[in-house]
């Protein structure tokens, strides 16, 4: 990881170069969308089914229980940031007990006071490099509340997320989803200074060998990379290198690898107006069919089809009341 500066004064060339980390999340295009619950009185239940999303939840105040299949219910408190990596199923509710199991609207003997309750969630532009990222997390994060593990950074995020909800200033909408993607970045680095991070891609860019691997893929996916050169990078031998890359994010490198142009190649097929050559040589590839064919071996359909695809969804989009 990058050194951090040691003075105020030398942190231009760090703001110039991006970290990993940031690299990363850039690419992949994190975004944060956030829907307010709003204000919950007396006997409630909240049950969140598959949104094929990442799932957060920010308990602004009051109590509450979260209650999944198989363990145990856990109390939430004012000021808990909840994450589910795996867009696990679960119920959040005001009664430690649910009347008849999983998924129930009754409950009781919950609190008696109101809770208030923002919920949202995190998406990536590119869904087929997300699982070495997720594979990173925890199935469940409880981070920032009282008695909880977690720095002042979070506890600041929810307060300015409340904060914002109550006054609904100009610019609110975009304001409160930027706060979004603090939560998450703010996460990963609570879970880093845990040491829970143990596999996945976001283990792997704080591994002090492959760390720097990973960099030099992210930032230069056109590079002509062998197995041998990305070794060297690690400091390891062939056979260490690719055990412990495999170990880590659970593919081999030169996989990985394949995975990152594909996500470039997308990135810049939905962003740009590049052509299929520029974009075959941006993404480490001799020749344009050489290109188009691994695109549709990874992906499923050819390049143009995709551009087109993505062009006429962005149309759509914009044409639409939203």
């Amino acid at each position: 990881m990058a050194t951090r500066p040691s003075t105020p004064w030398q942190t231009e060339n760090h703001l110039q170069t991006p970290d990993e980390l940031s690299a990363l999340l850039t690419n992949l295009e994190l975004t944060a969308r956030m829907f307010v619950a709003g204000d919950l009185c007396g006997q409630w239940t909240l049950d969140n089914r598959s949104s094929r999303q990442i799932p957060f939840h920010v308990l602004g105040s009051g109590e509450a229980w979260l209650h999944l299949d198989g363990a145990l219910p856990q109390r939430l408190s004012a000021g808990d940031l909840v994450v589910f990596s795996r867009d696990q199923r679960h119920v959040i509710s005001s009664s430690r007990e649910l009347r008849r199991g999983l998924g129930d609207t009754g409950s009781h003997g919950g609190y008696d006071g109101t809770t208030s309750l923002v919920c949202g969630h995190f998406s990536f532009g590119d869904r087929r490099i997300l699982l070495p990222v997720l594979d990173s997390l925890p199935p469940v994060v409880v981070l920032g509340g009282r008695g909880r593990p977690g720095g002042s950074q979070i506890k600041g995020l929810v307060s300015l997320i409340l904060n914002e909800l109550g006054t609904l200033r100009p610019g609110f909408h975009a304001f409160i989803n930027q706060l979004g993607l603090l939560l998450f970045i703010e996460t990963v680095r609570e879970l880093v200074d845990q040491k829970r991070l143990r596999t996945g891609l976001l283990s792997g860019l704080f591994d002090p060998r492959l760390g720097p691997v990973l960099a030099a893929i992210h930032a230069h996916p056109g590079a002509p990379w062998t197995l041998e050169q990305l070794a060297s990078l690690a400091a390891l031998s062939r056979s260490s290198f690719v055990g412990r890359f495999r170990s880590r994010l659970g593919l081999p490198p030169m996989k990985y690898l394949s995975l990152w142009r594909m996500s470039e190649a997308k990135r810049l097929l939905r962003k740009t107006e590049q052509s299929m050559a520029a974009i075959a040589e941006a993404t480490g590839y001799q020749s344009e069919p050489a290109f188009r064919k691994a695109f549709r071996a990874v992906v499923g359909i050819p390049p143009g089809r995709y551009r087109a695809c993505n062009r006429s969804l962005g149309s759509s989009n914009s044409n639409s009341p939203d």
